[in-house]
């Protein structure tokens, strides 16, 4: 039995996705197939962000990565890397809780979303 996956954790499992490069694939999308033959595409339904470790540590080394890049940084404003809430991430990661690991990591790209800007600019 097939079960409908939450339009919330969807749209989630969306932003992870194009945080992480990912070619997803909308039944509207246009794919020049011969073209883009050697991309790997993805149903937005099968993307398991959130319930899958195999899926979600890639994501949690690329947050880490981000994180340390901002602490490194001393060019970053102070206030701009303090914003960042790693400690969210590594409670929820030492309780094994996926779920709450899942929208830790959620908030996290959204942060940096809204600031990759600012950020690209000052790592140049």
């Amino acid at each position: 039995m097939k079960t409908r996956i939450n339009q919330k954790i969807l749209k989630n499992n969306i932003l992870i996705a194009n945080f992480m490069n990912l070619n997803i694939l909308f039944p509207d999308s246009k794919i020049d197939f011969d073209k883009d033959k050697e991309k790997i595409f993805y149903l937005p339904e099968h993307l398991c962000y959130h319930c899958s470790w195999d899926w979600l540590i890639p994501v949690l080394n690329k947050c880490y990565k981000i994180w340390k890049e901002c602490n490194l940084n001393s060019r970053l404003p102070v206030n701009f890397w303090n914003e960042i809430d790693f400690e969210n991430i590594n409670y929820s990661i030492f309780e094994n809780n996926i779920k709450n690991v899942f929208n830790s990591v959620i908030e996290f790209v959204k942060w940096y979303n809204q600031n990759k800007k600012e950020f690209e600019e000052f790592n140049g």
